[in-house]
């Protein structure tokens, strides 16, 4: 896979890579520990990542681990009522979920909805 192929690069020295939702095939617990380990092995090398992930578990323990060198961003949107508005504006941290919108714009019953919008997903 495409991991095996960026860890062999980085033997070659520093470089930068670009992953969207690394892992995310997997079941959610080895995603966050592969991807844990993967960030870890970037840093380690002296290498940059920019990993998209939902899974908020993952960016605090490696905002956490990072020591200043990692910090979460998202670009800025809002689901309302006429559809998507794309600010095209970086904000720092996680971007909110928003899996209870989408559900519930869906027409999922209000049951899963709001199941949706207790988790930090």
């Amino acid at each position: 896979g495409y991991w095996v192929e960026l860890f062999r690069l980085m033997q070659e020295g520093p470089m930068l890579a670009c992953v969207d939702e690394g892992y995310s095939s997997v079941p959610h617990h080895y995603q966050g520990a592969l991807g844990f380990a993967s960030i870890g092995q970037f840093n380690a090398c002296g290498s940059y990542l920019a990993m998209a992930s939902h899974h908020h578990e993952l960016v605090d323990r490696a905002v956490s681990a990072g020591k200043g060198r990692i910090s979460p961003h998202h670009f800025r949107f809002d689901l309302g009522a006429d559809g998507i508005r794309y600010h095209h504006q970086m904000t720092d941290g996680h971007a909110p979920s928003n899996a209870a919108m989408v559900s519930r714009r869906a027409g999922l019953p209000e049951r899963v909805v709001s199941i949706l919008a207790s988790e930090k997903s």
